[in-house]
């Protein structure tokens, strides 16, 4: 079938074939990312099939493409998780038709889901693998709305409560907006079951109600009030025939009467392949605008506008949208946001994506979306530079290897009338300096931090940025997807995900953090961890969505945040969206109170011992200027006495604590508070600062180690090492050597608590000795000898040394046993054209070769490449002596078999082992004895050896060894042949990788 430029024809083949699947076909579980197609199926006998992989996961709606179809992807486009080759040629003819062709290789943010909600998931081999998205778009799954509620959880000051907020249902790309009047209502929404759900609150925050999914939408929640509340509107990406959108997903609106309660609606601003759409709504009493909402969206990339003519009745008549603008002129981009100033100047700031950079962008119009001004003084284009970004579009870290972090604007402005009124924000996530940029690099080339701008002339002239977190740590700690709110005093508030607590340089978990900057974007303090248990990276495609929200209550009191959470539940990380709410500290004039030396340890043997002296430091912030008492809370614990420089101070300025250990002390964790109370606006102002001092009394004594047990025999090469707990300690020395004196120690390790696995893989086939060291301030230092330099280095606080032990590690392929010694009797490392070696057909041509790309040592291996042709040809071994009445002997060989793998099990393409006893006259395979890297499975049709078994794996297999035991062939000559078979389909390029060949015989150690 050939498939118009208009897409249509194809759409309607796809569709119809997808309602037959539909009928015959039971709801499967998940497909096969790793499907191999077959290319008699296609349409198109020129067109590789198998090579459409690179585009998508597999999808037999692909066998209608032909070449001139694919020749309408560019060549660097990017493969795209969940999105198949042939909706990816769907969508670019789809925009094309419409007026807003796709001229980058980037595609919508929602690509995945809008294909979920039209075509309900992938297809592979007949068989239809369904979303939970694509079964409720097509009608064959219930769309649930339940009521879900939160209890707070108590938490030190700021935060106040955070869970939950739609339970299971609602997972990924959240976003708040509180009442602009009345404090205590809250409306959430975020994607999940069914489309975008959306929730409420009445309390604040504490407890949420839902009111279940937008039928018919996707995803990508916005939100906002009117300037008294009486109407709240969300914004929504409807899917093909709601509200009259046509091809794909279109940028729509629903309204609210009762605080998001009921919903009507949509009104859709745009007409189709809509994506990142946002809305705001102008506030401000002294604009003319008042009340006036803003949408924005990208359509193939071209940014897009509209403004409102007419707000709902309630009633009577819907919303109602003026003329579309359309930037085309400009940049092309995605991932914009919409605000206003107290004038009713309007900002529109977005990221470009055009050609190979990209830059953060703003459009103003002066006169409510009617127009807009020329920033940047060279017609045609509106748009003015705020900063020139490193990166572009999205980039790759260890958190979001997958979906990717994303790069959008969230702005806001100050509207309080104080001396920053007019100031515009803009915050964003970039790549740092030290990543590729441009979106180039790998997961673990690429770091991410969150940089805010400002601008106090309109847009006009910005600001350097600023980042709201440390910076010091951009190399171990990704920071991505702010969100900022300015809230009615001008102060800026902002929440992000964040890294820091993924373990030592792994930055694959995230937790969600918030700031605060009181002097307008300069500094940044109240650098506060939110959710209290770290996210796990959920590789769903998702991760973490795109962005989050935050958002000021109407008394400036709390500050409600919601993110995407994947922490584990149970057994299992599940991704739900979370709200918190964190206290202002903030509103009006405050405090802050800041100390040093908040974490000790002290050996009090002899007492008193003096700790060091914790400063409490005090800062102003908004103005404050009253005195604050200071005094322990409630007292120093027994066995701690200490004294306050002051019992008040005025900020700015500092209170230092003296406290000693006397007689009498217990060992252990005592825990000391500095409170301090001050008197605000509102009334209290608490301040504590919380210090922790770890007493020991002596020194600790030496543990006793558990397992492995003493001598034990074949301990796995990465084992755990495990000893009982020791009292006073204040960590653990792990030492590992080959040898009893511990000269040099393998493996230093200083652990916490009472067991260590090792990470790294020992010999081996070998014993090794093991000891552990209980440490403590109280211990003097000893010297150990580290094989990482030879020399012997002070270890402090680890004279309470164990027992030794010691255990042998299992045996690997071909390892001659503990006590014997091994000796080669045959080996080949291909270095030297393999003389003796020689090649054969049965089938086909040879394909056996000296070849440098796949050493596993030295230079050289001998490759065996499988056609796309019927094949067998073989690599014989010259003669091999195997002596009779030794300890085992073997045939140990490395082994990189990369050959067509059978999706349903087995091999197309395969390796196998053949042996000859009668000078090479007959051969059979080697089935028995085989250790390592054993047969992967049978071999399959239209393979000369089907039914036999044989090696197969992907390209990327890596080598590992393969041993056969001789013992059989004790005293006899034989010769090994290598033999590769293939069948009529693909092939693995890279073939079969034979390297360092050897048999060895085992006799005893003198």
């Amino acid at each position: 079938m050939t498939i118009r430029s208009t897409g249509a024809r194809l759409c309607a083949f796809l569709v119809a074939c997808a309602a037959i699947l539909y009928v015959s076909t039971a709801l499967a579980n998940q497909p096969d990312p790793n499907f191999k197609p077959d290319n008699s199926r296609g349409v198109d006998s020129g067109l590789d099939y198998t090579a459409l992989s690179k585009f998508g996961p597999w999808d037999d709606r692909n066998y209608q493409l032909r070449s001139e179809d694919i020749a309408i992807l560019p060549s660097n486009d990017r493969f795209l998780p969940g999105v198949p080759a042939f909706f990816k040629v769907l969508k670019r003819k789809e925009m094309a038709q419409q007026g807003f062709p796709l001229v980058e290789d980037l595609y919508p943010r929602e690509t995945d889901k809008e294909f979920q909600l039209r075509f309900g998931g992938l297809i592979q081999n007949g068989v239809q693998f369904f979303t939970e998205r694509g079964k409720i778009s097509l009608g064959l799954a219930p769309n649930p709305s339940t009521v879900f509620a939160t209890d707070p959880l108590p938490k030190a000051a700021p935060v106040l409560s955070q869970g939950p907020f739609d339970g299971t249902l609602s997972n990924n790309e959240t976003t708040i907006e509180y009442h602009p009047t009345n404090p205590n209502i809250a409306v959430a929404g975020s994607n999940g079951t069914g489309g975008q759900r959306m929730s409420f609150s009445s309390d604040g925050g504490v407890t949420w109600g839902n009111s279940g999914a937008f039928a018919g939408t996707c995803c990508d929640p916005a939100i906002d009030f009117n300037s008294n509340g009486s109407i709240v509107y969300a914004a929504t990406l409807p899917r093909s025939g709601t509200g009259g959108c046509g091809f794909g997903l279109c940028a729509g609106v629903y309204w609210s009467f009762n605080n998001g309660q009921n919903w009507t609606g949509p009104v859709n601003a745009s007409t189709a392949s809509s994506d990142k759409e946002w809305i705001h709504v102008d506030r401000s009493p002294t604009s003319p605008f008042r009340d006036r909402l803003y949408m924005t969206w990208h359509q193939g990339n071209v940014m897009q506008f509209a403004r409102s003519t007419a707000a709902p009745v309630q009633g009577g008549a819907g919303l109602t949208f003026a003329p579309t603008i359309s930037f085309a002129a400009d940049e092309r981009g995605i991932g914009s946001d919409i605000t206003t100033d107290r004038m009713g100047r309007v900002y529109h700031v977005y990221p470009s994506v055009t050609g190979g950079s990209a830059e953060m962008y703003l459009l103003r119009s002066d006169d409510g979306g009617d127009s807009f001004v020329d920033l940047n003084g060279a017609a045609p284009g509106l748009a003015g530079l705020v900063f020139d970004l490193r990166g572009r579009f999205d980039f790759a870290i260890p958190a979001m290897e997958s979906r990717r972090v994303f790069i959008y604007a969230s702005v806001d402005t100050d509207q309080s009338g104080g001396p920053r009124d007019g100031r515009v924000y803009v915050a964003f996530t970039d790549e740092t300096p030290e990543s590729p940029g441009n979106g180039t690099g790998t997961a673990a080339q690429s770091h991410g931090w969150v940089r805010v701008m400002f601008s106090d002339d309109q847009g006009v002239t910005w600001s350097a940025p600023t980042s709201p977190h440390a910076i010091t740590d951009t190399l171990t700690v990704d920071r991505f997807q702010p969100w900022i709110d300015v809230d009615n005093l001008g102060n800026v508030h902002i929440g992000w995900q964040d890294t820091r607590n993924s373990g030592a340089g792994l930055r694959d978990k995230a937790d969600w953090y918030y700031a605060v900057s009181t002097d307008g974007g300069v500094t940044w303090i109240e650098e506060t961890r939110v959710s209290d248990v770290v996210s796990q990276n959920i590789t769903n495609g998702q991760e973490w969505g795109d962005y989050n929200g935050i958002s000021v209550a109407a008394d400036g009191n709390t500050i409600g945040m919601t993110w995407t959470d994947n922490r584990i539940v149970g057994a299992a990380p599940i991704q739900r969206s979370f709200a918190g709410r964190v206290q202002s500290l903030v509103n009006g004039p405050s405090y802050q109170a800041a100390g040093s030396n908040l974490s000790q340890q002290i050996c009090a043997a002899t007492p008193p011992v003096a700790l060091q002296p914790i400063n409490v430091s005090y800062s102003v912030l908004n103005g404050f200027a009253n005195p604050v008492s200071v005094a322990f809370n409630p007292s120093l614990p027994a066995g701690l006495s200490g004294s306050l420089s002051a019992s008040s101070v005025t900020p700015p300025g500092m209170v230092q604590a003296s406290i000693s250990a006397v007689a009498g002390v217990t060992p252990g964790v005592k825990d000391i508070m500095i409170r301090s109370t001050g008197t605000g606006p509102s009334g209290p102002i608490v301040r504590d600062v919380s210090a922790q001092v770890e007493v020991f009394t002596q020194t600790a004594t030496a543990p006793a180690l558990a397992m492995p047990a003493d001598n034990a025999a074949a301990v796995i090469t990465l084992p755990m090492l495990s000893w009982t707990a020791a009292p006073q300690t204040q960590d653990y020395l792990v030492e590992v050597a080959t040898n009893p004196a511990f000269k040099p120690v393998l493996v230093t390790q200083i652990v916490t608590g009472t067991s260590f696995t090792l990470t790294a893989p020992l010999q081996t086939n070998t014993r090794y000795f093991w000891r552990v060291s209980a440490r403590n301030i109280c211990a003097a230092p000893r010297m150990v000898e580290l094989f990482q330099d030879g020399f012997e280095d002070p270890v402090s606080g680890s004279s309470a040394v164990s027992a030794v032990r010691s255990f042998v590690t299992q045996a690997g392929p071909g390892d001659c046993p503990v006590g014997t010694t091994a000796t080669t009797l045959f080996s080949e490392g291909m270095e030297a054209g393999a003389p003796g070696w020689t090649t054969s057909t049965a089938v086909g041509t040879t394909n056996w070769a000296i070849s440098n790309a796949f050493p596993a040592s030295g230079a050289n291996a001998h490759r065996g490449i499988a056609p796309i042709t019927a094949a067998d040809f073989r690599l014989t071994t010259p003669p091999i002596a195997v002596p009779s009445g030794t300890n085992p002997r073997s045939l140990v060989f490395q082994n990189k078999p990369s050959l067509e793998v059978r999706t349903a099990g087995g091999c197309w393409d395969a390796g196998l082992l053949e042996v000859s006893t009668d000078n090479g006259a007959t051969f059979t395979q080697v089935t028995a004895g085989i250790s390592g890297r054993g047969y992967t499975g049978a071999i399959g049709d239209g393979n000369p050896a089907v039914g036999l078994q044989g090696w197969c794996g992907a390209a990327t297999i890596p080598y590992a060894l393969t041993a056969v035991d001789l013992a059989p062939f004790g005293g006899q000559t034989v010769q090994f042949r290598f033999r590769t078979t293939a069948d009529t389909s693909v092939n693995e390029p890279n073939g079969w990788n034979i390297d360092d060949v050897r048999v060895l015989s085992c006799t005893p150690s003198p």
